[in-house]
């Protein structure tokens, strides 16, 4: 089965996006599970940061670390073709699409993408999320919880959460 971009929601396609365009930055030749992460993570209207505030995870603090990954992996300069998605990131984001059908989607979301770069253990993001107490069954639950059963059945939603189901901020 391949990845197929026009499967995911507009904020998901929008994450790839910059993930791309922050391993370009970076003079990255692939483009990896942390950058797609990072790329997630600073979305505008995203909602994993309400997840992250959920488990008790600063967003400044992952930012961080994540940054200090990035500055550990290799870069090229010069005339750079456009970076590659690296087998680990296809294989997330191929996880994140049959997540999406398991829960009944039509199409994959931010929560979804969350899930399936969590279960790669060795991204520094999984490892992060994991040194704070964060479970895959933390993650399956606050989903269910947020989304109370809603479908994804369109592309032009941000995510799930009505407004009504967003955590406050007390």
């Amino acid at each position: 089965m391949a990845f197929q971009f026009d499967k995911l929601t507009h904020k998901s396609q929008e994450a790839i996006q910059r993930a791309v365009e922050l391993a370009t930055e970076l003079g990255h030749q692939q483009i990896g599970v942390d950058h797609i992460a990072y790329a997630l993570l600073k979305v505008d209207g995203g909602i994993i940061p309400v997840f992250l505030d959920r488990f008790n995870v600063s967003l400044e603090g992952l930012l961080k670390k994540l940054e200090e990954t990035f500055e550990e992996i290799p870069s090229v300069t010069g005339d750079q073709q456009q970076p590659f998605l690296s087998k680990d990131a296809n294989k997330a984001l191929l996880e994140a699409q049959k997540s999406a059908k398991a829960m009944k989607d039509d199409y994959a979301s931010q929560e979804h993408i969350f899930l399936a770069l969590f279960k790669d253990e060795q991204s520094a993001f999984s490892k992060e999320l994991r040194r704070n107490g964060v479970s895959e069954q933390d993650i399956l639950k606050a989903i269910d919880q947020i989304r109370g059963g809603d479908r994804k059945s369109t592309r032009l939603n941000s995510s799930h959460i009505p407004l009504s189901r967003m955590p406050s901020s007390a």
